[in-house]
């Protein structure tokens, strides 16, 4: 299936100002493009299309940061549940209704960038870590089965465990990595990656590290916590406009 040039072009400028915007904050690279982009090929291309440069962007902060095995080691009852549960509801993602798929998608972005900008910050589980570990791997696992957005509860639990800078941001990006990796061998096992997807898919992946090297080159020029809120307003703004879309049935 051969993909038209204008939908190719927008797929590498949404991704390339994804991959910015990472370069500079860290985060943010599924958000950006699933919201725009889902006014253009549908929500579930957009996930689709997603996976790629989300797993090699994720995987490349994950190996990077000071603590990968430590990492590990603690989130491993997250990680395991969570991988587990992705692989069991991706059917969902696959065959389910786009409208339930595009009101779940749009909710999660809104619900992550109201979180965001209101600083909402979950207890720390302290002694019962054991037990909320596997229970936050099994509710983001379906919530990202079903909608390919992981960081719903995953994000806030990490940040949860009040863990430095730096390894908090490479222990969010483990769950990333496992999250995106699992859900694009269960699309795989499930022949959901067409040949236009697929092509797609290479354009996201070179425009997203682009982009991520551009943004790289610019932090530390301005404010993050300014560009980040007004990120998250856009956010909350695109999320919103996804869910009211499924809603009137116009997705």
């Amino acid at each position: 299936m051969i993909v038209e040039w204008t939908t190719l072009a927008a797929v590498a400028a949404v991704f390339l100002f994804a991959g910015f915007v990472k370069g500079i904050v860290a985060i943010g690279l599924p958000a950006i493009s699933i919201s725009l982009l889902s006014h253009i090929i549908g929500v579930r291309e957009a996930v689709f299309i997603t996976l790629a440069p989300a797993f090699l962007t994720s995987v490349a902060q994950a190996v990077a940061g000071p603590a990968l095995v430590p990492s590990i080691k603690r989130l491993w009852p997250l990680l395991v549940v969570g991988a587990i549960a992705i692989f069991a509801v991706s059917r969902i993602a696959v065959q389910g209704n786009p409208r339930l798929m595009a009101g779940m998608v749009g909710s999660l972005i809104a619900l992550y960038a109201a979180a965001s900008l209101l600083k909402f910050r979950l207890p720390h589980p302290g002694a019962h870590e054991k037990f909320w570990s596997p229970v936050m791997g099994l509710v983001g696992g379906v919530l990202g089965g079903m909608s390919g957005m992981f960081a719903i509860p995953g994000v806030p639990y990490i940040q949860s465990l009040r863990l430095d800078r730096e390894t908090m941001i490479q222990s969010i990006a483990i769950w990333f990595t496992v999250g995106a990796l699992v859900m694009m061998l269960a699309l795989g096992i499930q022949a959901a990656f067409t040949p236009k997807i697929i092509t797609m898919s290479g354009v996201a992946v070179v425009t997203s590290l682009i982009g991520i090297w551009f943004g790289t080159k610019a932090r530390g020029k301005m404010s993050d916590g300014l560009f980040l809120n007004v990120f998250y307003v856009a956010f909350l703004l695109m999320g919103s406009f996804i869910v009211w879309k499924a809603i009137t049935g116009n997705m």
